[in-house]
């Protein structure tokens, strides 16, 4: 078949803009992901780091003001599931 040349880019554009969303639409699918991972990496694994930096300090000095930094991690800490 012979189409012009204005239907034969048109054709191409309306392609590039379908290949366009779908990337579009695959890249905020691929962002979710990633979200929930750092999600799951924030709940479960930074309480264990502050809660060893506490303990490393902790252990260190003796002031009443780090026994009140352990204290007050130690009432924040969320439980794990």
């Amino acid at each position: 078949m012979n189409y012009s040349i204005r239907t034969r880019l048109l054709a191409i554009l309306a392609f590039n803009l379908l290949l366009l969303g779908l990337l579009g639409l695959f890249s905020i699918h691929q962002m979710g992901i990633m979200n929930d991972k750092a999600s799951l990496i924030n709940r479960r694994s930074i309480p264990a780091v502050r809660n060893a930096e506490v303990h490393r300090i902790s252990s260190y000095t003796l002031s009443p003001a780090a026994e009140r930094v352990h204290f007050q991690c130690e009432c924040r800490r969320s439980p794990t599931h």
